[in-house]
Order: structure tokens, then C-alpha cells, then sequence
């Protein structure tokens, strides 16, 4: 339920990650749709998102490892 510009860039970085987001919608709203494609998003970065915390599925919380694999997927693609 979190609103704001952070959660509007987060929804751009994911739908520009192809396969994570095929909704693509750019809400600004964090809601179900979101958290399905950062658990995606989370699960096709398994070992440097989720195994370092001994985790084998995603969340949808965006903590550092997350905002870290996304802040250097987007540097790949630029």
C-alpha cells in the first residue's frame, strides 16, 4: 500500500526488466501487481538476492540486496 515517486521508479525499473513486469503499469501505488514482479524479480536473482539470507523464494520486500540487483541491472542496460 506505500505511494509515492520511489515506488514509480521501482515499477519502471522492473517493467524495463524484461519477463518481471509484463503488466508495466506505472501507478506509483505498491500493491499486488508490484509485489508479484519484485518476487520475480527476486527469484530470477536468486543467488545474489535471496541465497546470501539463505532464502530459496522471493518476498516482494524491497531491502538492499533487491534495490542493489536492480540499481546494477539498469547500469547493464544504460
Amino acid at each position: 500500500g506505500v505511494t509515492g515517486s520511489d515506488v514509480k521508479l521501482l515499477q519502471i525499473l522492473l517493467r524495463d526488466t524484461p519477463g518481471v513486469y509484463p503488466e508495466g503499469l506505472v501507478t506509483g501505488y505498491f500493491g499486488p501487481l508490484t509485489q508479484k514482479a519484485v518476487v520475480k524479480f527476486q527469484e530470477s536473482n536468486r543467488q545474489k538476492i535471496l541465497a546470501p539470507i539463505g532464502l530459496s523464494a522471493g518476498t516482494g520486500y524491497v531491502g538492499s540486496a533487491t534495490r542493489g540487483a536492480l540499481n546494477q541491472a539498469v547500469s547493464l542496460t544504460n
